[in-house]
């Protein structure tokens, strides 16, 4: 026999992942059975509104109420399409709100009025649903591998540009400071004074250009000078749990007040007589980059680079005046990379509320 509890349920679409099997004993008190044809609603945060209709035998833990439809009033697939309704939710959240911990209890749910047409305009208005949805899938899929595709196009050309005849040299030989790891600093010691610039305040091969999303932490001058961002600073990520941000890594374009960066990474500034700092950036964003950061990263617990796998990443460097038109070239790929990206974001908002919008026509008679 299986158990669903509400951390089993997929919001929105339902479907179930992770279930255990209960042993026979395991219908104890707290835990209620279900049956094919079920509906099991999530009573309670951070589970609330989570709907699945199942088509097994098991039971549910307590953050689950199992309902059964009556055969001649409601269709089961309908009761699901009512309880993800934004009429419901707007009553879920009413009622819920009441409590310490948001829950609505049964007699509030069973309590909850709607108008319910017969069996046969409920499958008509399933159908039309179902038919909205699956155009909806169809836009999420386009939008995803949109997205892939868009991500894919500065990467390209990257890796077009450094597939170079040109003398192969350590980046150890163009930096003019560092690298020097970050500070760290308490939980405690955050939430007023420097700006500090942390792992998910840029995308690989961004420009940092100030913004008043950084968090702020209380240093001592002594800090706030050793750790100090420069306007042309290089930022790299040298440890994380994931191997794929490892070596992200951004240039410093502008700063709207001094700051300091976090410890998980490491900064170095290179000389501007020998390279550009723009092909420079698209260089440890690069392909070629990627693999080199991939096979010199430490993987233990955490995957890490240092100081020297740094200075060792070989890179081809054509003369000064090469790497500028490649840079431009590659700057105008990689805005318009982020221009699609914006667009893919501004679209996602719209796409994102689609099946509510559904779900408010169907239960207004407009579907």
């Amino acid at each position: 026999m299986l158990h669903v509890g509400g951390e089993n349920v997929e919001s929105g679409s339902g479907r179930l992942h992770g279930l255990i099997t209960a042993t026979a004993g395991g219908l104890i008190s707290g835990k209620y059975p279900f049956q094919p044809g079920d509906v099991l609603y999530s009573k309670i945060r951070p589970y609330l509104n989570k709907v699945a209709l199942v088509d097994f035998q098991g039971i549910c833990s307590a953050d689950i109420y199992p309902l059964r439809a009556k055969a001649t009033e409601i269709d089961p697939k309908f009761l699901v399409y009512l309880l993800r309704s934004p009429d419901f939710l707007w009553y879920s959240a009413q009622h819920s709100a009441r409590a310490a911990i948001p829950k609505i209890n049964r007699e509030a749910l069973l309590s909850f009025a709607t108008r319910v047409p017969d069996l046969v305009e409920q499958r008509r208005i399933m159908g039309r649903i179902q038919d909205a949805m699956v155009r909806v899938g169809e836009i999420q899929q386009l939008r995803g591998e949109s997205r892939v595709e868009t991500a894919a196009l500065a990467q390209a050309a990257r890796y077009e540009a450094f597939c170079s005849d040109a003398p192969l040299v350590e980046l150890g030989s163009l930096i003019a400071a560092g690298p020097t790891n970050g500070l760290y600093k308490p939980s405690t010691d955050y939430g007023s004074g420097t700006p500090i610039l942390r792992i998910n305040n840029f995308n690989g091969g961004d420009r940092f250009a100030g913004g008043a999303e950084l968090k702020r932490l209380r240093l001592d001058p002594s800090e706030a000078r050793r750790f100090a961002l420069s306007v042309g600073d290089f930022v790299i990520n040298r440890v994380n749990g994931s191997l794929e941000v490892i070596g992200k890594s951004c240039t410093i374009d502008r700063l709207d007040e001094p700051a300091v960066f976090e410890s998980n990474m490491m900064k170095f500034a290179v000389d501007a007589t020998k390279a550009n700092r723009s092909y420079v950036l698209h260089f440890l964003a690069s392909p070629q980059c990627r693999d080199q950061i991939k096979s010199k990263a430490k993987v233990i617990q955490q995957a890490s680079i240092n100081q020297q796998d740094v200075r060792t990443f070989t890179l081809p460097l054509p003369s000064l005046a090469e790497q500028r038109r490649i840079a431009e070239s590659l700057d105008l790929f990689a805005e318009r990379a982020v221009a699609l990206r914006a667009e893919l974001v501004h679209d996602d908002a719209g796409i994102a509320v689609l099946p509510s919008s559904i779900l408010r026509k169907a239960f207004a008679g407009e579907l």
